[in-house]
């Protein structure tokens, strides 16, 4: 991370038994609004409260872990500048989110999702996408995941670059529901 970013802000870790949950939440469901309106994404159907309702889900679900970047403030708990959050996988729920039997086959071995990753835009190509990355994957290597598997769009050029750098191989199928969507595996 950049040296300047670096004294604003910090990256923590939660799950869905930390008491910072309700902040996290209602701290990030805005801005994952925000970040996925915009391009290549142009989803604009979320609401905050289907986000947030998303959210819990996904870290209700076995092995859920997130990663978040806060900005650092005289509240107990700043804002949220970025995150990145994901969970264990079995063939049968890789399929449901990739409607691809190939991809999931890929969740034969213990597999985990990288479900979200974004950084506010004030806040990109300062090394935050990258930090948070590293931490979620240094704590999937810990609990014994062979692999990690997400998704990107294909016109998703800086998330593309940013998997490549950490040494996840894209996959030659794209997801069955959204074709622009490709599959990016990392062995641990």
């Amino acid at each position: 991370m950049k040296d300047s970013l670096r004294s604003v802000v910090g990256i923590t870790s939660l799950t869905i038994a930390d008491d910072k949950l309700d902040l996290f939440i209602e701290s990030t469901t805005k801005l994952y609004c925000e970040i996925w309106a915009e391009p290549p994404w142009n989803e604009t159907h979320w609401t905050e409260q289907g986000v947030a309702e998303d959210i819990r889900t996904a870290l209700s679900r076995t092995g859920a872990h997130c990663y978040v970047a806060v900005r650092r403030s005289g509240h107990a708990f700043g804002s949220i500048v970025g995150f990145t959050w994901g969970y264990r996988v079995s063939p049968a729920e890789l399929h449901a989110i990739s409607h691809s039997e190939h991809v999931a086959k890929l969740a034969e071995r213990p597999t985990f999702y990288i479900a979200e990753l974004g950084v506010q835009r004030a806040y990109r190509s300062s090394g935050i996408g990258l930090e948070l990355s590293e931490e979620l994957i240094d704590q999937i290597r810990e609990r014994g995941f062979r692999q990690a598997v997400l998704r990107t769009h294909i016109h998703a050029v800086a998330a593309r670059k940013l998997y490549e750098r950490l040494g996840f191989r894209e996959l030659p199928f794209a997801d069955g529901t959204h074709p622009d969507r490709t599959y990016w595996i990392l062995t641990l």
